[in-house]
């Protein structure tokens, strides 16, 4: 797993405290996509982002609610 400077620095000064919000490269990496995906998804509005200063970034619990609106049923279907 790739970490970017900004996550190694933080785990050096607080290795005890967990991000509560990713870039995109992370948010790409962690949901298994590349990043053009993820600036994609926010664009269409099917993934909030934040902007903090020049940089994106997505909440840990948006990462968590976007796959859980893309749940497929058994059947294939979506769940809405």
């Amino acid at each position: 797993m790739t970490e970017t400077v900004a996550t190694s620095q933080l785990k050096m000064i607080a290795p005890s405290i967990t991000p509560l919000a990713v870039d995109l490269p992370e948010a790409a990496q962690m949901l298994g996509v590349c990043t053009a995906t993820v600036r994609r998804e926010i664009d269409r509005g099917k993934l909030r982002g934040l902007k903090i200063g020049r940089v994106y970034r997505v909440r840990i619990a948006e990462l968590h609610a976007y796959l859980k609106r893309l749940e497929v049923q058994a059947g294939g279907d979506q769940i809405a």
